[in-house]
This record gives C-alpha cells, sequence and structure tokens, in this order.
C-alpha cells in the first residue's frame, strides 16, 4: 500500500484517540454534577466522585496527547513517536473490542434478570422496597401531592377527591404530611378515617418522624420537605431514590419492579407513566447493546490495525531511505 494511504489511515486513529480524550475531559467535567453516577459510585464501594472525575481527565488529556504524537509520527514518519503510537493504541483497541464483547455478553445476563418481574424482585430487593414505600404515601394523608388539574382530569379524580389528599408534593422526596392537617380538605377526609385507617397514619408518622398527631402540636418542628426523605427512606432504599429519578424521567415509567400508578420521584404531573421502569431498561438495553458493542469492537478493530499501519509506514520509510542512498552512492 502506497505510504501516503497508510499515513491517511493513521491520521484517522489520530482523529479517533483525540476525540476519545476530548469525550473524556468532557465526562470529566459533567460527571460531578450527576447525582446518578455519585449514587452509583457510591453504591459500588464508596469511591469518591472527585477521584473519578479528576482520573477521567487525566485519562483524556492523555489520550489527547496521544493523538498529538501519532499525527507527528505519521506526518514526519518518525518512527519513535509511531511506535509509542501504535503500542498504546492497541492497547486501547483490545480493551475496546473486550468492552464490546462484554456490552454484547451483557444484553443476555440482564434480560435475565430484567427480563421477568418476579426475577427482578429478587436482585433488586432495596430499589423495588423503595418504590413500595413511596406508592405507599404518595397522594395519601401520609404525603399529600401537587396534582394540577389536568392531571386530576387524565385520572378521573375530582378536585377533591375522596381518597386522595392534595398538598405541595410533586415528587415523593417532598412530602409534607403536616399538610393533612393544616389543610382544611385533607383535615376533614383524615378526620373521616375510620379507626384503624386513622391508627395506621398516626403510627407512620409517630414511628417515622416521632410526631403525634392526638399530643403534639407544631408538626413542622418533626417533619418537613427538608428532611422527610432522609428519615422515611432508610437503610439501602436512600441511595435509589436519584437512580429512580432518572430512571423515571430518561424512559418514561414509574416503579421498577413493582408497577405504580404515578411518577413518584420525578413530577407526579408528567401525566400517565408509560409502564414498569424494569420492562423499559431492559427494552432499552436489548435494543441498543448488541449496536453498541458491535460498534465498539469495529473501532477497537481499527485501533489494533493501527501497529501494523504504523510498521507500514517505518518500514517504508525505511525503504526508501535506502533506494536514496544507493541513488547517492551510485552518484559517487
Amino acid at each position: 500500500m502506497p505510504i501516503n494511504c497508510l499515513r491517511i489511515l493513521v491520521f484517522v486513529a489520530c482523529g479517533t484517540v483525540l476525540g476519545a480524550g476530548a469525550a473524556l475531559v468532557w465526562a470529566g467535567t459533567a460527571i460531578s454534577d450527576q447525582e446518578l453516577f455519585k449514587t452509583m459510585l457510591e453504591e459500588s464501594g464508596g469511591i469518591s466522585v472527585d477521584t473519578v472525575s479528576l482520573g477521567l481527565l487525566i485519562g483524556g488529556c492523555c489520550l489527547m496527547g496521544v493523538g498529538v504524537l501519532g499525527f507527528v509520527g505519521a506526518w514526519k514518519k518518525n518512527c519513535l513517536c509511531l511506535s509509542v503510537f501504535a503500542t498504546i493504541t492497541l492497547v486501547i483497541g483490545v480493551l475496546v473490542v473486550a468492552i464490546g464483547v462484554a456490552l454484547i455478553l451483557a444484553k443476555d445476563f440482564v434480560d435475565e434478570n430484567l427480563g421477568d418481574e418476579e426475577k427482578c424482585k429478587e436482585d433488586y430487593k432495596d430499589i423495588d422496597e423503595a418504590v413500595i414505600k413511596a406508592d405507599r404515601v404518595f397522594c395519601n394523608a401520609e404525603c399529600p401531592c401537587d396534582m394540577n388539574d389536568d392531571i386530576k382530569a387524565e385520572y378521573g379524580y375530582s378536585a377533591n377527591q375522596e381518597n386522595i389528599y392534595f398538598g405541595s408534593a410533586k415528587k415523593v422526596i417532598n412530602c409534607n404530611p403536616c399538610e393533612t392537617f393544616s389543610d382544611a380538605d385533607n383535615k376533614a377526609k383524615y378526620d373521616e378515617l375510620d379507626g384503624n385507617d386513622r391508627k395506621e397514619v398516626n403510627d407512620y408518622l409517630k414511628e417515622n418522624f416521632e410526631y403525634d398527631p392526638e399530643s403534639d402540636t407544631d408538626c413542622e418542628e418533626k417533619v418537613n420537605p427538608d428532611n422527610y426523605a432522609d428519615k422515611y427512606f432508610t437503610g439501602g432504599t436512600k441511595d435509589y431514590l436519584d437512580v429512580l429519578e432518572w430512571i423515571e424521567d430518561e424512559f418514561k415509567c414509574s416503579g421498577f419492579c413493582t408497577q405504580t400508578t404515578y411518577y413518584l420521584f420525578s413530577d407526579v404531573n408528567k401525566g400517565k407513566p408509560e409502564g414498569t421502569c424494569f420492562g423499559e431498561v431492559n427494552d432499552w438495553v436489548q435494543d441498543n447493546f448488541t449496536t453498541y458493542g458491535a460498534v465498539a469492537i469495529a473501532v477497537g478493530s481499527y485501533m489494533v490495525l493501527v501497529l501494523f499501519l504504523s510498521c507500514g509506514i517505518c518500514c517504508n520509510s525505511g525503504e526508501r531511505k535506502k533506494k536514496k542512498q544507493q541513488v547517492e552512492d551510485n552518484k559517487k
């Protein structure tokens, strides 16, 4: 193959490495603001998001430097630069191919774990428990919700629906149970509860917030939107609140393994959810992981090929130097 064609192919690889480096730099600056990644990292071993962000920034800058090194090596036909570039891209290529294979294999693993509701409940107990706890209280006496008129109409609710308590919370983490007692309509509904239902509400407030509606006077002192999530979602359930909000926003679904009526963690006024989240997530994985895996394998294979392209440039360059030297020697 002509040396200029080899150089063009190496330039393409340099551009790919530069693009990958720029993407890592962008990810390093963006990840620090993503609550989803913070939660996932903490769950995976308490890794600081700042550490990961710094690692991405350093890795991105190094990749961009490698890309520039390869560009210089191909342009100047410098074998030392090309050797360093080719070695590093070989390692990157092997890793990218491995990631591609892992994505394709992960599709079946995810389908096994998220393809069935009972299997989902078995494998994702904490996240499903967070959903169950939220669904148990949202838009009830324990957590009045801020449902606008359009959503009320969509669900067929009247402005003063008997079994729905209306307040200020658009999502469960902003609940304010005190609105059950401060709002006249909600208080009337609470007063009409039978003995068992009222006891259930009172026990919920006592156990979670140390507030007794029958004896305490200052409800806001014990429970308010600022401390609600910390007190109600305890243990492993609290760790998934941001993840559940992201999933609801991304996939227009509600719940996770257990189907729910409303958007619980994002905004109840977004409309009716389109399905259960475990099914939506699984569908997305099945639709996309094969494509992403194939692209990763193709890109990784090309990066491995760069080693041979670089060798071709160096060998071709060496042959040209020998021929040039022979011509000069013949002239003498």
